[in-house]
Protein backbone atom coordinates (compact mmCIF):
# COMPACT_ATOMS: atom_id res chain seq x y z
CA UNK A 1 0.00 0.00 0.00
CA UNK A 2 1.39 3.18 -0.94
CA UNK A 3 -0.01 6.78 0.76
CA UNK A 4 0.87 10.50 -0.46
CA UNK A 5 -0.57 13.73 0.89
CA UNK A 6 -2.66 14.88 -1.66
CA UNK A 7 -0.40 18.08 -3.74
CA UNK A 8 -2.71 20.95 -3.78
CA UNK A 9 -4.44 20.08 -0.61
CA UNK A 10 -2.57 18.06 1.92
CA UNK A 11 -5.95 17.37 4.36
CA UNK A 12 -6.60 14.87 1.58
CA UNK A 13 -4.89 11.49 1.57
CA UNK A 14 -4.49 8.96 -1.47
CA UNK A 15 -3.88 5.85 -1.24
CA UNK A 16 -2.82 2.73 -3.83
CA UNK A 17 -3.74 -0.49 -2.46
CA UNK A 18 -2.42 -3.90 -4.16
CA UNK A 19 -5.02 -6.25 -5.51
CA UNK A 20 -3.78 -9.57 -6.38
CA UNK A 21 -7.30 -11.22 -8.19
CA UNK A 22 -4.94 -14.37 -9.02
CA UNK A 23 -6.80 -17.44 -7.04
CA UNK A 24 -4.72 -20.85 -7.95
CA UNK A 25 -2.88 -22.32 -4.90
CA UNK A 26 -4.32 -19.73 -2.20
CA UNK A 27 -6.29 -20.67 0.56
CA UNK A 28 -9.76 -19.41 1.45
CA UNK A 29 -12.63 -20.00 4.37
CA UNK A 30 -16.18 -20.61 2.44
CA UNK A 31 -18.79 -19.29 4.61
CA UNK A 32 -22.11 -17.40 3.92
CA UNK A 33 -23.28 -13.90 4.15
CA UNK A 34 -25.17 -14.74 7.84
CA UNK A 35 -21.94 -15.41 9.29
CA UNK A 36 -22.50 -19.62 8.77
CA UNK A 37 -18.70 -20.83 8.36
CA UNK A 38 -19.34 -24.25 5.28
CA UNK A 39 -15.81 -25.01 5.27
CA UNK A 40 -12.83 -23.02 7.58
CA UNK A 41 -10.05 -23.94 5.16
CA UNK A 42 -10.08 -24.76 1.35
CA UNK A 43 -7.71 -24.68 -1.68
CA UNK A 44 -8.13 -23.85 -5.17
CA UNK A 45 -5.92 -26.06 -7.05
CA UNK A 46 -4.83 -25.78 -10.50
CA UNK A 47 -7.46 -27.78 -13.08
CA UNK A 48 -10.63 -26.54 -11.25
CA UNK A 49 -9.63 -29.18 -8.42
CA UNK A 50 -11.26 -27.27 -5.31
CA UNK A 51 -9.04 -29.08 -1.91
CA UNK A 52 -10.60 -29.26 1.55
CA UNK A 53 -14.19 -29.08 0.12
CA UNK A 54 -16.66 -32.16 -1.32
CA UNK A 55 -19.88 -30.43 -1.75
CA UNK A 56 -21.32 -31.41 -4.79
CA UNK A 57 -22.49 -28.02 -5.41
CA UNK A 58 -18.78 -26.75 -5.14
CA UNK A 59 -17.04 -29.76 -6.92
CA UNK A 60 -14.85 -27.29 -9.41
CA UNK A 61 -13.82 -23.49 -9.78
CA UNK A 62 -13.36 -21.62 -12.64
CA UNK A 63 -12.79 -17.90 -14.42
CA UNK A 64 -15.25 -16.76 -16.58
CA UNK A 65 -15.05 -13.31 -17.71
CA UNK A 66 -13.16 -12.34 -15.68
CA UNK A 67 -16.06 -13.93 -12.52
CA UNK A 68 -14.42 -16.74 -10.28
CA UNK A 69 -17.52 -18.57 -9.99
CA UNK A 70 -18.05 -22.55 -8.54
CA UNK A 71 -19.94 -25.46 -10.36
CA UNK A 72 -21.55 -28.70 -9.52
CA UNK A 73 -20.46 -32.24 -10.68
CA UNK A 74 -22.50 -31.42 -13.83
CA UNK A 75 -20.00 -28.35 -15.42
CA UNK A 76 -23.36 -26.01 -13.98
CA UNK A 77 -22.23 -22.76 -12.61
CA UNK A 78 -23.88 -22.75 -9.28
CA UNK A 79 -22.19 -19.31 -7.49
CA UNK A 80 -21.04 -16.39 -8.92
CA UNK A 81 -18.33 -14.35 -6.91
CA UNK A 82 -19.09 -11.34 -8.75
CA UNK A 83 -18.14 -8.89 -5.42
CA UNK A 84 -14.72 -8.34 -4.41
CA UNK A 85 -13.36 -6.93 -1.15
CA UNK A 86 -9.15 -5.82 -0.83
CA UNK A 87 -8.18 -5.76 3.19
CA UNK A 88 -4.59 -5.84 4.06
CA UNK A 89 -3.51 -7.12 0.30
CA UNK A 90 -6.00 -9.93 0.78
CA UNK A 91 -9.03 -10.48 -1.46
CA UNK A 92 -12.19 -11.62 -0.38
CA UNK A 93 -15.10 -12.69 -2.66
CA UNK A 94 -18.53 -12.97 -2.44
CA UNK A 95 -21.76 -13.45 -4.96
CA UNK A 96 -25.04 -15.26 -5.14
CA UNK A 97 -26.13 -18.73 -4.53
CA UNK A 98 -27.67 -19.58 -7.72
CA UNK A 99 -29.98 -22.53 -6.72
CA UNK A 100 -30.83 -20.07 -4.64
CA UNK A 101 -30.53 -16.05 -4.83
CA UNK A 102 -31.32 -15.54 -1.55
CA UNK A 103 -27.89 -17.08 0.03
CA UNK A 104 -24.63 -15.36 -1.00
CA UNK A 105 -21.70 -16.99 -0.25
CA UNK A 106 -18.15 -15.33 0.44
CA UNK A 107 -14.56 -16.78 0.20
CA UNK A 108 -12.78 -14.85 2.82
CA UNK A 109 -8.70 -15.33 1.70
CA UNK A 110 -6.76 -16.90 4.59
CA UNK A 111 -2.61 -16.31 4.76
CA UNK A 112 -1.19 -19.19 6.66
CA UNK A 113 2.11 -17.57 7.16
CA UNK A 114 2.85 -16.74 11.01
CA UNK A 115 6.70 -15.98 10.78
CA UNK A 116 7.40 -12.28 9.68
CA UNK A 117 4.24 -11.19 11.55
CA UNK A 118 3.80 -9.37 14.83
CA UNK A 119 0.83 -11.24 16.80
CA UNK A 120 -1.06 -9.38 19.77
CA UNK A 121 -1.20 -13.05 22.06
CA UNK A 122 -4.87 -12.60 23.85
CA UNK A 123 -5.71 -14.99 27.12
CA UNK A 124 -7.92 -13.95 29.82
CA UNK A 125 -7.25 -11.65 32.98
CA UNK A 126 -4.21 -10.57 31.29
CA UNK A 127 -3.22 -8.06 28.91
CA UNK A 128 -2.61 -8.67 25.33
CA UNK A 129 1.27 -9.09 24.20
CA UNK A 130 2.91 -9.12 21.15
CA UNK A 131 4.60 -12.38 19.81
CA UNK A 132 6.91 -13.46 17.13
CA UNK A 133 7.01 -16.51 15.89
CA UNK A 134 10.75 -17.28 14.39
CA UNK A 135 11.39 -19.55 11.58
CA UNK A 136 13.41 -21.75 13.52
CA UNK A 137 10.22 -22.78 15.79
CA UNK A 138 11.37 -20.82 18.80
CA UNK A 139 8.74 -18.30 20.40
CA UNK A 140 9.84 -14.89 21.58
CA UNK A 141 6.90 -14.64 23.99
CA UNK A 142 6.84 -14.34 28.02
CA UNK A 143 5.26 -17.33 29.34
CA UNK A 144 7.28 -20.91 29.21
CA UNK A 145 3.86 -22.54 27.92
CA UNK A 146 4.98 -20.47 24.60
CA UNK A 147 8.30 -21.64 24.09
CA UNK A 148 8.17 -23.48 20.60
CA UNK A 149 5.42 -23.75 17.75
CA UNK A 150 4.97 -25.96 14.75
CA UNK A 151 2.61 -27.24 12.71
CA UNK A 152 0.30 -30.16 12.84
CA UNK A 153 -1.74 -30.68 10.28
CA UNK A 154 -4.03 -27.44 9.81
CA UNK A 155 -3.10 -26.14 13.43
CA UNK A 156 -0.65 -23.97 14.56
CA UNK A 157 0.44 -25.62 18.01
CA UNK A 158 2.40 -24.37 20.93
CA UNK A 159 4.58 -26.25 23.15
CA UNK A 160 6.43 -25.85 26.54
CA UNK A 161 10.15 -26.21 27.06
CA UNK A 162 9.67 -30.11 27.48
CA UNK A 163 7.87 -30.05 24.08
CA UNK A 164 4.70 -30.62 25.30
CA UNK A 165 1.77 -29.29 23.37
CA UNK A 166 0.33 -26.58 25.58
CA UNK A 167 -1.96 -24.86 22.95
CA UNK A 168 -3.82 -26.25 19.30
CA UNK A 169 -5.41 -23.11 17.05
CA UNK A 170 -7.27 -23.00 14.09
CA UNK A 171 -6.96 -20.22 11.49
CA UNK A 172 -9.53 -18.27 11.22
CA UNK A 173 -10.25 -14.22 10.53
CA UNK A 174 -11.91 -11.23 12.29
CA UNK A 175 -14.17 -8.66 11.59
CA UNK A 176 -11.25 -6.33 10.38
CA UNK A 177 -9.56 -8.59 7.97
CA UNK A 178 -7.11 -9.65 10.35
CA UNK A 179 -5.58 -13.17 10.47
CA UNK A 180 -6.27 -14.93 14.02
CA UNK A 181 -5.20 -18.55 15.19
CA UNK A 182 -7.76 -19.80 18.03
CA UNK A 183 -7.67 -22.23 20.44
CA UNK A 184 -7.79 -24.28 23.77
CA UNK A 185 -5.33 -24.20 26.48
CA UNK A 186 -4.57 -27.91 26.89
CA UNK A 187 -3.82 -28.10 30.30
CA UNK A 188 -7.35 -26.04 31.21
CA UNK A 189 -9.91 -26.02 28.01
CA UNK A 190 -11.68 -23.66 29.83
CA UNK A 191 -9.10 -21.05 28.76
CA UNK A 192 -8.67 -19.62 25.29
CA UNK A 193 -5.80 -18.23 23.51
CA UNK A 194 -5.89 -16.44 20.62
CA UNK A 195 -3.27 -15.14 18.20
CA UNK A 196 -4.36 -11.70 16.09
CA UNK A 197 -2.02 -10.27 13.31
CA UNK A 198 -1.28 -6.91 14.38
CA UNK A 199 1.77 -5.25 12.16
CA UNK A 200 -0.65 -5.13 8.87
CA UNK A 201 -1.26 -1.18 9.05
CA UNK A 202 -0.08 2.10 10.84
CA UNK A 203 -2.28 4.61 11.98
CA UNK A 204 -2.84 7.72 9.94
CA UNK A 205 -3.09 10.83 12.01
CA UNK A 206 -1.83 14.63 11.38
CA UNK A 207 1.23 13.87 13.20
CA UNK A 208 2.00 10.70 11.58
CA UNK A 209 5.20 11.05 9.55
CA UNK A 210 4.79 10.00 5.78
CA UNK A 211 6.79 9.19 2.65
CA UNK A 212 5.34 10.76 -0.52
CA UNK A 213 6.06 9.35 -3.49
CA UNK A 214 5.53 12.34 -5.72
CA UNK A 215 8.19 14.00 -7.30
CA UNK A 216 9.73 16.75 -5.32
CA UNK A 217 8.73 16.40 -1.71
CA UNK A 218 10.55 15.07 0.77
Amino acid sequence: MLRGRFEFDERIVHEIREVDLNVEGKWFQFARADGSITTSLLRLRGGGVVEGHSHPNERSWAQEDGTLVFRDGDGRVTTRLTDTRSQFGRVDHSGPFLPNPGVTHQLRQLDREVTGKVWQFRRPRSLPISVLLHVDGGIESDHPNETFWAFEEDQLVFFDPARRPTTRFALGKDPDGRMTWTGKFLPDPAITHQLVEWNIDLTWGESSRYISWLPGRD
